[in-house]
């Protein structure tokens, strides 16, 4: 499941974001069809989020043991952000499922300037991710090393040979 959080995590960006402009998009039109958009991508999100921090938490031992101290030491800020937007995400589609059931723009929009935040920090959260990837060869090291392992192993099969 670890080789699944590279996909997801691009769901797990863009659908929180997608949710957060149709509501935007909702709010000058008042198109209901802008409104369960927003939820139903949401959901997706949550569940795209969820996928993300599950594939993430597994691979997250074979990556850290290769990293520098820099590297771990962004990964566990990684791995703290993703904790908090699991919940911050799951508490959200909760909230946008009750304003679907029971409108109310005062609450709308405080769910809105909350989101905005939650956007800012799935932004950053996939800035630390890249980074990570591009910086530190977090995931891309670790198949290189393993490549590494499985050669020399077959060296030292050969020589007991």
């Amino acid at each position: 499941m670890e080789k699944l959080h590279p996909p997801l995590v691009h769901f797990a960006i863009a659908y929180p974001i997608a949710s957060f402009l149709f509501d935007l998009i909702y709010l000058v039109t008042k198109k209901e069809s802008f409104k369960r958009a927003s939820l139903y991508i949401l959901v997706l999100g949550f569940l795209a989020v969820l996928g993300a921090y599950l594939s993430g938490h597994l691979a997250e031992e074979r990556v850290e043991e290769l990293l520098p101290k820099g590297g771990k030491e962004l990964l566990e800020r990684h791995e703290l952000l993703g904790t908090v937007l699991l919940y911050l995400i799951g508490v959200l589609t909760l909230v946008r499922i009750a304003l679907n059931l029971k409108e109310s723009l005062k609450a709308l929009r405080v769910y809105l300037v909350v989101m905005l935040v939650s956007v800012a920090l799935i932004l950053f959260q996939g800035y630390l991710g890249g980074t990570l990837v591009y910086e530190y060869g977090a995931g891309v090291k670790t198949k290189k090393v393993e490549k590494e392992k499985t050669k020399q192993e077959k060296e030292v099969e050969e020589e007991k040979i």
